[in-house]
């Protein structure tokens, strides 16, 4: 490349590899620069640089949330009073943890309208209630905030708010709003927040009537929720014909998922999708009708070994006569792959033992997360008051347990699968004096 003086190029590259060892941390990728035999710049010591990504299971310490921001709107605004009145644009709103850790305390979105002056005429969403400042009938830009999730926001979930904006009934026709929602939030762990920024489009004419250009909309959206590894992950295409005059068959519409996945299954009769290079090109042999929609619904495999969090899938219209407006020939839907989150993994025993006897002490780590957890896992364990351990025993292939101390114990698993609500059990032999002072024995663990 050949670079003016003073000018900076960006290039981002997407990396698939084979999936990441256990136990491996961090992936590490540098670059420098290749001068190919020409004569280098004087100073050699900002031309080699590295960057770091977490890879940290969701039981390691450093594990953290990261939040992802995706906004979706209609392809048009309305007019409910019909010609000469408002216009009413509506957007929704998507915040989801992509990390491996719960996202604790509030959340605030920072969101902008432009270029016309627009309304708040009303919000809402869920899980908890939202406040935006200002409030319904003002003018934004609005901070729009949602309290803290009761546990945290688990990876994989998702704030919503969805808002509905008025524009003077005097709004050039045709012309376009924009809403971007930015939330601020320190995805890489530097200790500096980044703007995380989703952003929709919302043309303002009146979808089959002369007033709207020739022009296809086409829109991607999530099938709701995370998709674990091992399902399948479902999206839908809308494609919307704006113009007055119906558009010709066939409609063609490009698929572009992120690589990784398993084949695009079409749900939707009447659709074909075929391989073109790491894509698919998806047909219906009908002409689509002035202001009128279709629907395709299809879903990739997620493989057990898909490496990252998130799971990016495009549509894609090419622009032509009867598609005069490129702004709105792409859009994106990401879905949230979940690292397998083992909220609360801990042991459970509730057993009543009688002074000198032997005693059996059953205990088990649940798994009370909303995913099946597969992976390394194990507890550390010490009866408090002292109560001297006489064995320990494992009843779940491949967890391995050992006695540490008189009355302190470990167990371990490299391969562990413990479903939603499911457990690996273990068993603790203890032995409890005649003279024991206690009424009660406790134990004191830790995760490792």
């Amino acid at each position: 490349m050949t670079l003016a003086p003073g000018e900076f190029r960006e290039l981002i590259i997407l990396v698939q590899g084979p999936p990441i060892a256990p136990g491996v941390t961090h992936v590490r990728n540098c670059a420098h620069i290749d001068w190919s035999g020409a004569p280098p710049d004087p100073n050699p010591h900002n031309e080699y640089d590295c960057a770091e990504i977490a890879n940290l299971p969701p039981w390691h310490p450093d594990a953290r949330p990261a939040v992802f921001v995706e906004k979706d709107a209609p392809p048009t605004c309305e007019r409910p009073g019909g010609p000469g009145t408002p216009w009413q644009c509506f957007y929704l709103v998507s915040i989801k943890n992509s990390g491996t850790a719960p996202l604790n305390g509030p959340v605030a979105a920072n969101d902008v309208l432009a270029p016309h002056a627009a309304t708040l005429l009303g919000f809402g969403g869920g899980p908890g209630v939202w406040a935006c400042v200002p409030g319904v009938g003002n003018v934004g830009p609005f901070t729009c905030t949602h309290p803290a999730v009761a546990g945290g926001l688990l990876p994989g979930d998702s704030l919503s708010l969805a808002m509905a904006v008025e524009l003077p009934a005097a709004t050039p026709v045709p012309s376009a709003e924009s809403n971007c929602a930015t939330v601020d939030f320190d995805n890489d762990g530097d200790g500096a927040t980044e703007p995380h920024e989703g952003c929709a489009f919302s043309l303002i004419c009146d979808a089959g009537s002369p007033n709207c250009p020739r022009d296809l909309a086409v829109g991607k959206l999530a099938g709701g929720g995370a998709c674990p590894k091992g399902a399948s992950c479902p999206f839908e295409i809308n494609i919307g014909n704006l113009a007055d005059v119906p558009y010709p068959a066939p409609l063609t519409v490009t698929d572009i998922p992120d690589p990784g996945v398993g084949a695009l299954n079409v749900l939707t009769p009447g659709w074909a999708c075929a391989p073109a290079g790491g894509n698919y090109t998806c047909t219906h042999p009908a002409p689509l009708g002035p202001g009128a929609w279709t629907w395709l619904n299809l879903e990739f495999p997620i493989p057990a070994g898909y490496v990252g969090n998130t799971f990016k899938n495009c549509a894609e219209v090419t622009p032509g006569p009867n598609n005069i407006f490129p702004f709105n020939d792409n859009d994106c839907a990401t879905a949230i792959v979940p690292q397998p989150l083992p909220a609360n993994l801990g042991p459970w025993s509730n057993t009543e033992c009688k002074k000198g006897a032997s005693c059996q002490l059953p205990a088990s780590i649940r798994n009370t997360g909303k995913q099946p957890f597969n992976g390394a896992a194990g507890v550390r364990g010490v009866l408090s008051p002292e109560l001297q351990i006489t064995s320990i025993t494992s009843k779940t292939a491949g967890l391995n347990c050992k006695k540490t101390g008189n009355a302190s114990y470990e167990c371990r698993g490299s391969r562990l699968s413990i479903k939603p609500d499911g457990a690996v059990e273990y068993e603790l032999t203890v032995n409890v004096p005649a003279d024991y002072p206690h009424s009660q024995v406790s134990q004191a663990t830790s995760r490792i």
